[in-house]
């Protein structure tokens, strides 16, 4: 049972839907990754003229929030944060597991009312911040992801941002997990994983490529690095993948250690999820690792 929910909580979908494509689309290769890390590294930064510097850099392929849940007990907050010192508009995508829009009730806690609708667009002042509320309306669970469309220029993108989903239940306290702002390109990364005692460990996949399938690579390595499975899986463009590790792969059952990644094509996305099985259904999510040696010049 805990497995099940596991894996209907996490479940992703990447984008496959022209009417989805009208307001946030697919992603098509311009660069390889490795390249674009470099390009990240070496980002111009932001100054200040008056009151002092400010500097931030962030990457502009961080764009997707791989997981919300909205529903009886489920709701889910984005936290979107201007880090330029001139206004910027950004369109807030919601989508369902099939991957078509998802038209959801929401509030920044601003407005006179909430609203509905499967995209919110808003402007936020220089250095402003906005949190976007997704709330159960009384619909059944659903769960999906956003994607955060930026400025057209990418040269302005200052956007950064996460989003929380929260469990309610009556009788116990809520839990509640950070999604990061996620790349679209993190074709290669390590996961550290844990399945031992009253612990599960879940992740999802996504192919976030418009039109180029991804064979996708899994190297599961115990604590002493020595690799216990080799696992690969095919994800055709915009699909996406959700699963609890020692479900899928009984292998891993009761143990410990990290996983590396690594798709055949520049773009892939992933979220990993810790589950407590003996705490009452606390959970927590889990990030991707990468940095820029891991891709050879």
């Amino acid at each position: 049972m805990w497995r099940q929910f596991l894996v209907l909580l996490i479940a992703l979908m990447g984008m496959s839907l022209a009417e989805a494509q009208q307001k946030v689309g697919l992603f098509t290769p311009e660069k390889h990754p490795s390249r674009a890390t470099v390009e990240r590294a070496k980002a111009d930064r932001t100054s200040r003229a008056a009151g002092g510097e400010r500097n931030v850099w962030v990457f502009y392929t961080a764009r997707i929030f791989p997981h919300l849940a909205v529903g009886p007990e489920w709701e889910t907050s984005f936290v979107i944060v201007n880090m330029s010192l001139t206004p910027a508009q950004f369109n807030l995508g919601f989508f369902d597991t099939t991957g078509a829009p998802m038209t959801v009730s929401y509030t920044d806690g601003k407005s006179a009312a909430a609203a509905s609708g499967a995209v919110v667009t808003q402007t936020l002042a220089a250095e402003g911040s906005t949190v976007i509320t997704v709330y159960n309306d009384g619909q059944p669970l659903r769960t999906g992801f956003a994607v955060l469309e930026p400025p057209a220029d990418e040269n302005q993108f200052r956007l950064g941002g996460y989003a929380v989903f929260k469990q309610r239940v009556a009788g116990r306290p809520d839990f509640e997990a950070v999604v990061p702002l996620c790349d679209y390109d993190d074709w290669a990364f390590y996961m550290p994983y844990d399945n031992s005692g009253n612990v599960d460990t879940g992740m999802a996949l996504v192919n976030p490529s418009r039109d180029q399938t991804a064979t996708v690579e899994m190297f599961f390595l115990d604590e002493a690095g020595v690799e216990i499975s080799k696992q690969t899986l095919t994800l055709a463009p915009g699909a996406q993948t959700a699963f609890s590790l020692p479900a899928k792969y009984p292998v891993l059952g009761g143990r410990r250690g990290t996983m590396y990644v690594e798709s055949s094509i520049d773009y892939l996305s992933a979220l990993g999820l810790r589950f407590n099985l003996g705490g009452g259904g606390a959970f927590t999510s889990l990030p991707v690792m990468n940095w820029l040696g891991m891709f050879p010049q």
